[in-house]
């Protein structure tokens, strides 16, 4: 046998060996949002101004939208899985958006890092949280702004 047809068996055969030896040894496992205070906690290391009073976590365990304690500007509290890590972010209507899709919620929002997430959701909670963050802000004085 030939280097050369040794060595174009190899090349494909050793990375498919290398990812395998990745996955088997758990690298490759995405985390999931156990329940919302699992969520909540997670948000406050990064958000501790913001107390989290109720939430939902997604039906495929991947999205957490978290209701925040006194917080008039309707912002709501967000905590999504990336592979094995968290990434939590403030949702406010002037820079996110939400609007309804079949499987629940889609949220677009102004972070070039995650433009769009869809939160798969039973009807009638995602009707909730659609309504919740669409309502409009409520100014110092108590008005709507």
């Amino acid at each position: 046998m030939s280097l050369e047809i040794v060595l174009q068996w190899v090349g494909p055969i050793g990375i498919l060996a290398v990812v395998g030896a990745v996955a088997l040894a758990g690298w490759w496992r995405a985390e999931t949002i156990p329940n919302w205070s699992f969520a909540a906690q997670r948000f406050s290391t990064d958000f501790p101004e913001h107390e989290p009073v109720f939430g939902t976590v997604s039906t495929d365990g991947r999205v957490a939208l978290l209701e925040l304690e006194k917080d008039k500007a309707k912002s709501i509290g967000f905590v999504v899985v990336t592979g094995d890590k968290w990434t939590t972010r403030l949702l406010q209507p002037d820079i996110s958006h939400i609007a309804r899709c079949e499987t629940g919620l889609k949220l677009t929002m102004d972070d070039f890092t995650m433009p769009n997430v869809k939160i798969k959701l039973e009807r009638d909670i995602a009707d909730r949280w659609y309504t919740a963050f669409n309502q409009p802000k409520v100014t110092s004085n108590g008005s709507a702004a």
